[in-house]
């Protein structure tokens, strides 16, 4: 995603996805509360934006954009409610999918299959 407190369109990273000239963009957002406040240090609201900014640029100048939601399912278990919020950031923006990533390897493989099911649902 953009980073915090920059502009979609002036932040580096963004700007040389776009000129990578790949039509199918995946961008890595963080959706565990505690990886935005203190790895990140960035409120939650910001993190919400800097998806749905991300998401919206992208998809605005016609690119397929995934986002890999970054410790998906160990935000899920700490913070239900803003692990999907960060879900529905991406979706509200025109999101083409959301890869929902066990970034630390930590759950097991009934805990991902009942969670995904629950936000496929």
């Amino acid at each position: 995603t953009r980073r915090k407190k920059i502009d979609v369109k002036l932040d580096s990273q963004i700007k040389a996805l776009v000129d990578s000239g790949a039509p199918t963009i995946c961008i890595v957002a963080k959706a565990h509360r505690w990886q935005v406040t203190d790895i990140l240090r960035a409120s939650p609201e910001e993190n919400l934006g800097m998806i749905s900014d991300s998401v919206a640029h992208l998809t605005s100048l016609g690119k397929q954009v995934f986002v890999d939601m970054e410790h998906f399912f160990d935000g899920y278990k700490f913070d239900r409610d803003y692990a999907l919020q960060c879900c529905t950031a991406a979706v509200e923006a025109g999101v083409s999918g959301i890869v929902l990533c066990d970034t630390n390897g930590g759950s097991m493989p009934w805990e991902v299959m009942d969670i995904t099911r629950k936000i496929v649902d």
